[in-house]
């Protein structure tokens, strides 16, 4: 006689109907804990009961050199909260050529480059990807040709153009131009860059400029009146600091010129007022000379 323990018991039609029943809740609490994309699961090795995910803020980064941005990590506890990591805890693995991160968690941007951060806290380990991009430097850009006095159709044939003395790509989001009257609106070049030993020409319209001078403005339609009896024109930081100025003839308005500008300088009509040396700013009149315009091209 076989013993009990080795029967096989077959159970009844009753007991099969109802194992479906029994079994689908089980493969609920299996498959139906998923998380957000932004979370970061430990393994089922090292995983712990109090948390069960990672978010890194921001989870991209993207700055210019010397900018600082705060980076955060928190914590998804199991019950869903979200608590904040504790620093003393966090690693990081990143090129230390590029950026630098602060033991509270401050990055700075060093130098141009691209790259991932790596951020480990307990069991969860994140990769972020970051961006270092140049920065601008506003402070090598100089004003180089003035067309105040068009020998025809002055309101849309004047131009004003800018020169990147750098070895850089400068981009001038925050930069405007702007003239020396007090009511002027100035005019903002959000949007364009300006690469190394480039031109850019700053028009008061786009059809008329290019039929008289052959080619389209980068920039348009500033809408100032550059005065023939004396004005001024500014290049401004995004601070609305002044990075470079001409003064026409004594200036004009609120635009008097500094003691270091020196002499008045003028031009005829059809004439422009044009830098002499693309390399040299001194801050005076004795940089510029009356030229044939000659907008987005060296002077020869």
């Amino acid at each position: 006689m076989p013993r009990n323990s080795d029967l096989i018991r077959i159970p009844d039609r009753g007991a099969i109907m109802k194992m479906p029943q029994l079994l689908i809740p089980v493969i609920l609490t299996l498959t139906g804990c998923g998380y957000p994309s932004q979370y970061q699961p430990a393994s089922p090795e090292t995983s712990d009961n109090t948390s069960c995910g990672m978010e890194i803020i921001p989870c991209e980064i993207s700055m210019r050199e010397t900018e600082e941005t705060e980076l955060t990590v928190v914590i998804l506890e199991a019950d869903g909260t979200r608590t904040e990591a504790d620093q003393s805890k966090i690693s990081y693995s990143f090129d230390e050529n590029i950026l630098s991160i602060s033991l509270t968690g401050v990055i700075r941007g060093l130098s141009p480059g691209t790259g991932e951060l790596i951020v480990k806290s307990g069991s969860f380990t994140r990769a972020v990807p970051f961006e270092i991009i140049p920065k601008p430097h506003y402070e090598k850009l100089i004003i180089s040709e003035v067309m105040y006095c068009p020998a025809e159709n002055e309101r849309e044939l004047e131009y004003i153009e800018i020169y990147n003395t750098g070895d850089t790509e400068c981009v001038l989001d925050g930069v405007t131009v702007i003239d020396g009257g007090s009511s002027s609106k100035p005019f903002p070049l959000d949007g364009s860059t300006i690469g190394p030993k480039q031109f850019m020409v700053i028009g008061r319209s786009d059809i008329a400029f290019k039929e008289f001078y052959g080619r389209m403005p980068d920039a348009f339609p500033f809408t100032f009146d550059l005065s023939n009896s004396g004005d001024a024109v500014f290049l401004r930081y995004p601070s609305n600091d002044i990075i470079d100025s001409v003064y026409i003839k004594n200036g004009g308005g609120e635009a008097t010129p500094p003691a270091q500008w020196g002499a008045g300088i003028s031009a005829k009509k059809g004439k422009s007022l044009s830098r002499t040396d693309l390399t040299k700013n001194t801050g005076s009149s004795s940089d510029f000379k009356e030229a044939d315009p000659t907008p987005g091209f060296i002077h020869q």
